[in-house]
């Protein structure tokens, strides 16, 4: 007997046993999508780990895959043959690109994003929905920043200066809900009071200096400015730093259209508004 003999045995009797039937038919799709999308786009550092053993039990490997009714076959890909990279050239002629120092993070970063970005779409372009919602937050706690300097820090004057300050920019931002918006100005609250207020220690919104002002602009084009790695290393560092001449050299014609640009992965690829065109990252982790 199939699950739909009992969806037509029971259809005019019971809407509660319905319910039930339609539940459990649905459980795989549900546990699918736990699975895989939960742990795809969540950017948690979850891993799926497999224990042979556990309580003098031996478990089946890929057990979860066998529950979700996915049939595995042996990896026959051969990982032994050696690849050979591809340096990418660009034939740019007269280049009237107007290069700042931004470009030069961006290429201290990774030569295959500064290549995307800076010489191919002409700046940062978030099209991943995540990373438009953390580019939101920072505009939005930038805004606010700018628009309280000087004024006293309590909850209420915050909260409708964010109210405002979101209400005009959700225009930009039409994709996104009501529920989002609400943790987007959290957010946005929290690093207003960590990063202007010290964590409450302030009482009156500071001045934004020059240095602040410099802040929120690299933050509007990385996201973070600070990253660690498992060691608790911050693998940004450095990379902010004031361009030396040598590295200014780089963007003349010449320079720009006989180099090499290669692709770096790390933990900054969960940022990178190209990283789905780079596929970079997800490389890194099939090698690991």
């Amino acid at each position: 007997m199939t699950i739909e003999f009992f969806e037509r045995a029971y259809e005019p009797l019971d809407w509660k046993y319905q319910v039930y039937v339609k539940a459990r038919k649905e459980f795989k799709h549900f546990k699918r999508y736990a699975l895989i999308y939960g742990l795809e786009f969540n950017r948690c550092k979850f891993k799926l780990s497999f224990i042979k053993n556990d309580d003098d039990k031996e478990n089946e490997l890929y057990y979860i895959l066998k529950l979700l009714g996915v049939k595995t076959e042996k990896n026959i890909h051969d990982t032994t043959e050696v690849h050979e990279k591809q340096n990418i050239t660009f034939d740019l002629g007269k280049n009237t690109n107007n290069f700042v120092d931004l470009d030069g993070f961006r290429r201290r970063i990774c030569g295959y994003r500064f290549a995307l970005e800076s010489l191919i779409e002409n700046g940062t372009k978030y099209q991943d929905r995540f990373l438009q919602t953390k580019y939101l937050e920072i505009i939005l706690a930038n805004n606010v920043r700018r628009k309280l300097e000087g004024q006293i820090a309590t909850e209420a004057i915050m909260n409708e200066a964010l109210d405002d300050s979101a209400e005009r920019l959700r225009r930009y931002f039409r994709f996104l809900n009501e529920s989002e918006i609400t943790d987007i100005k959290s957010n946005a609250k929290n690093a207003i009071i960590h990063q202007a207020l010290q964590d409450g220690k302030i009482k009156q919104f500071p001045k934004v200096t020059d240095i602040d002002s410099e802040m929120m602009r690299k933050k509007e084009e990385f996201i973070y400015l600070h990253l660690e790695n498992e060691n608790q290393e911050n693998v940004l560092l450095g990379k902010f730093n004031d361009l030396t001449m040598a590295e200014k050299k780089q963007f003349l014609p010449d320079n720009l259209k006989n180099a090499s640009y290669d692709k770096e992965a790390n933990i900054w690829c969960q940022w990178c508004a190209v990283r789905e065109k780079c596929l970079e990252n997800y490389k890194s982790l099939v090698e690991i």
